[in-house]
C-alpha cells in the first residue's frame, strides 16, 4: 500500500469510528455514511474522505448533526446560547425522560439578567 492509500485508510478509519460512536450502530452509521447529507452539500460521506479537509467536514458533520432535548423551546434556548448557532444544523429527537428523574423547574425571574 503506498502512503497516499495509507492515507485514506486512516481517514475512512477514524470517521467509521467517529460514526459508529454517534449512532452507536454499525448499520445505522453505514447507512450514513453512504447516503447524501444535506450539511455536505448533498455529497456522500464517504465521497469526501480523499481528502483531509473533506474528512474534517464529515467528522464536523458528525458533531454537529444530532442535538436532543427535551422540548424546541428549550432547544431553541440553547441553540441561541451556543458559541456559533448559525455553524450547525440541528434535528430535534423527542426525549423522553423517565418518571423517576427529577426535573427542577427554574422561574424566567429567577435567570441572571446578564
Amino acid at each position: 500500500m503506498n502512503s497516499k492509500e495509507s492515507s485514506k485508510v486512516r481517514r475512512l478509519a477514524r470517521v467509521v469510528i467517529r460514526a459508529n460512536e454517534v449512532f452507536d450502530d454499525a448499520a445505522s452509521a453505514f447507512n450514513w455514511l453512504k447516503s447524501p447529507n444535506a450539511a455536505l452539500r448533498g455529497n456522500v460521506p464517504l465521497s469526501l474522505l480523499d481528502t483531509d479537509i473533506g474528512t474534517e467536514s464529515v467528522l464536523d458533520a458528525l458533531v454537529l448533526m444530532v442535538y436532543t432535548a427535551a422540548n424546541q423551546s428549550l432547544a431553541l434556548l440553547e441553540m441561541l446560547l451556543q458559541d456559533q448557532p448559525l455553524r450547525a444544523r440541528y434535528v430535534m429527537i423527542e426525549a423522553h425522560i423517565p418518571s423517576a428523574v427529577k426535573i427542577d423547574r427554574i422561574r424566567v425571574d429567577d435567570l441572571p439578567s446578564d
